[in-house]
């Protein structure tokens, strides 16, 4: 099944949707996951794609969060539209094949969040460039190599 955050369509949601995230304490899962900077090295790229290799969602760049409880909008270090290409740029180089995706930059109060939202994918298993393909278990991923794990491999073709 696509998870829509609240049944809108990353178009539709506006800072208010933010708020109400953080204020109903909408805790990361396997569809939701909260940062309050960009990830550094190849964490960004590992959490997309372990996204796109379950079930779909949403990562929101901007959000400082407690044991996976969003706390507060604490906006974006860097230009976020140059982060915005950025990711746009990572996910398309670093990521075979290419998810789908969508970027978004949301106004909240002044302060910046940017939105990723990954479809749950029909092309899996998406590779990581390391040669890793990651899956979301909960709140956490899961690192394996394709020839190490062949039975979960397996099983993410099933899906389809």
């Amino acid at each position: 099944m696509d998870y829509k955050l609240r049944g809108k369509s990353l178009e539709e949601i506006k800072a208010e949707d933010i708020s109400d995230l953080i204020d109903e304490g909408i805790e990361e899962g396997l569809f939701i996951e909260y940062k309050s900077e960009e990830p550094h090295g190849n964490d960004l790229i590992k959490e997309l794609t372990s996204l796109a290799n379950s079930y779909g969602g949403y990562l929101f760049l901007g959000i400082s969060e407690d044991n996976g409880k969003p706390e507060d909008v604490v906006g974006l270090d860097r230009n976020p539209e140059n982060l915005r290409k950025s990711i746009r740029d990572r996910l398309c180089t670093q990521i075979t094949p290419i998810p789908d995706f969508q970027v978004k930059v949301i106004d909240v109060d002044g302060d910046q969040v940017l939105v990723v939202r990954v479809f749950k994918s029909d092309r899996k298993p998406h590779i990581h460039n390391q040669g890793k393909v990651y899956i979301r278990k909960s709140e956490s991923k899961r690192g394996f190599r394709p020839l190490e794990n062949h039975s979960e491999l397996q099983m993410m073709f099933r899906e389809k």
